[in-house]
C-alpha cells in the first residue's frame, strides 16, 4: 500500500500525489502496437510502445505477455524461462519500446501489459506467409516395388530472400505420375500441411515397377512447385 506523505510547514500544503487506487488504468500507463498486422514468418516484428501516466514514476515496472511470438528487448533475447512470451522492463523516461517478433503460427494474437495491478490488452494479427518456392528432396531415388519399401519425400518451403520461414499450416499437395503413360497414381496423392519449420513430409510406396515423377505444389499458388523422378524396381 502506497502512503502519501503531506508535509505541513507554516501553512497547510496539499498533497501533489494521488492514491493509486483512485487512478484509472489509462492514468497509470498507456500502450500501442505498431503495426497491428505482420507476417507470421518468424522474423517480422512489431513495436510495443509503453508510456507512463503523469502520476506514475519513471522506472516503474511493466510486465508484457503474449499468446505467441517472442519479445525482445534492446536486441537481446527475453527471459528463457518464459520462452520469450513474458518479459518485464523498467520503463526508462516517460516512454519505452519492446519488440515483438512473430512466430510461424498465424492468427490473431492478444498481448497484454500489466503495471501496478492494472492490465491493458490489444490484438495483433500474424498473417499467413505463403511460400515463394519449394525444394523437393527424396531420401533416395530408388526403391523396391513391393508395396512396402518407401521413399521419404521432404518439401522445404522457402522465401526467395532466404530470410524467415513460410507459416506453419501451409497446404501442400504431392502427386505422382507414371512416366510410362503420364497418368497420375491416385493412391499416391498426398495432401499435407507444413510444420513450424516450413517442412512438409510425405512417403510413397507402390507395387508396380516403373519410373515415376513426384510433383509437389502449394495449394494457394500452384506455380510454386518442384518435382523429382524416382524409380521403383
Amino acid at each position: 500500500m502506497t502512503a502519501v506523505l503531506c508535509v505541513i510547514a507554516a501553512t497547510l500544503a496539499s498533497c501533489s500525489l494521488r492514491d493509486p487506487k483512485s487512478l484509472s488504468e489509462t492514468e497509470i500507463f498507456s500502450f500501442d502496437v505498431t503495426p497491428t498486422s505482420i507476417p507470421a514468418d518468424g522474423v517480422s516484428d512489431a513495436v510495443v510502445h509503453i508510456c507512463l501516466g503523469d502520476e506514475t514514476p519513471e522506472g516503474s515496472t511493466a510486465t508484457l505477455t503474449t499468446e505467441f511470438g517472442l519479445y525482445r528487448i534492446s536486441g537481446g533475447e527475453s527471459d528463457d524461462n518464459q520462452q520469450g512470451r513474458q518479459v518485464s522492463i523498467s520503463v526508462a523516461g516517460s516512454c519505452d519500446d519492446v519488440s515483438l517478433v512473430s512466430t510461424t503460427r498465424f492468427g490473431v494474437n492478444t498481448i497484454a501489459v500489466k503495471m501496478d495491478g492494472f492490465v491493458q490488452t490489444k490484438e495483433i494479427t500474424f498473417t499467413r506467409a505463403l511460400p515463394e518456392r519449394i525444394q523437393l528432396i527424396p531420401d533416395r531415388f530408388t526403391a523396391t516395388a513391393n508395396g512396402v519399401d518407401r521413399i521419404l519425400l521432404t518439401a522445404e518451403l522457402e522465401f526467395f530472400s532466404g530470410i524467415g520461414t513460410p507459416s506453419e499450416g501451409n497446404r501442400i499437395t504431392y502427386l505422382t505420375r507414371n512416366l510410362a503413360d503420364g497418368s497420375e497414381v491416385s493412391a499416391l496423392r498426398r495432401e499435407v500441411q507444413s510444420d513450424s519449420f516450413g517442412i512438409a513430409w510425405a512417403e510413397i510406396f507402390i507395387g508396380t515397377a516403373g519410373t515415376y515423377e513426384v510433383v509437389v505444389f502449394a495449394e494457394d499458388d500452384v506455380s510454386v512447385r518442384d518435382s523429382v523422378v524416382v524409380t521403383f524396381q
